[in-house]
């Protein structure tokens, strides 16, 4: 049986590594893919979905479960209240919230439609969590960060990223963007398919 203080092993040991391991991944992809190295999508990919997977399970792997000495049957603590909120709601929507950001940014990078629509919810999700923990004095910097480049990333435009991330490659650009911006148009996703494979050799 787990004493009150003990950590699981899930949080604290495989998805602490794994957390290493999915920001180092990530970090790379995004360096490979503005110099435009072969493989950047791929690890990007790989890193953004593991440190969304650790996210969203750590939300339900408190790292620590404190316990409440009743003296009396019935004893309710005056530190309850923030205890519920700030130990237990708002890990789990902290974690979601996380999870739904970096797919985001995740899509966004990758072109795939629904970016918007997650990284807004994700961000505003985490501006709530940022102001709760706030006012708690426990603001996480991991959660400001991945809330400032899900911002960052919702303000940005896929057309900026198209021509920032091809910019040796006027042509990809050109069809990138008649691809972004007529979605149904098969003969043109067929064509940035074919143009995308062709720079992977």
């Amino acid at each position: 049986m787990e004493t009150p203080n003990q950590t699981s092993f899930l949080s604290s040991g495989a998805l602490r590594i794994a957390e290493r391991l999915g920001w180092l991944l990530a970090v790379a992809g995004l360096v490979f893919k503005y110099v435009a190295f072969a493989g950047a999508s791929q690890l990007l990919v790989v890193g953004f979905c593991t440190l969304a997977l650790v996210y969203f399970l750590g939300a339900f792997y408190p790292a620590v479960s404190s316990a409440v000495t009743t003296p009396y049957p019935g004893y309710v603590p005056p530190t309850a209240e923030k205890s519920v909120l700030a130990e237990v709601v708002v890990p789990r929507v902290q974690g979601q919230a996380l999870a739904v950001t970096l797919i985001g940014i995740l899509f966004k990078l990758q072109f795939l439609p629904g970016a918007s629509t997650m990284l807004l919810i994700g961000t505003l999700s985490l501006a709530l969590v940022a102001a709760i923990q706030l006012y708690h004095n426990n603001l996480s910097r991991k959660v400001l960060v991945i809330a400032l480049g899900g911002a960052s990333m919702l303000y940005i435009s896929a057309d900026s990223l198209v021509r920032q991330f091809y910019r040796h490659d006027p042509v990809f650009v050109e069809k990138m963007l008649y691809h972004l911006h007529h979605p149904a148009d098969k003969e043109a996703a067929e064509e940035v398919q074919r143009l995308r494979q062709a720079r992977q050799r």
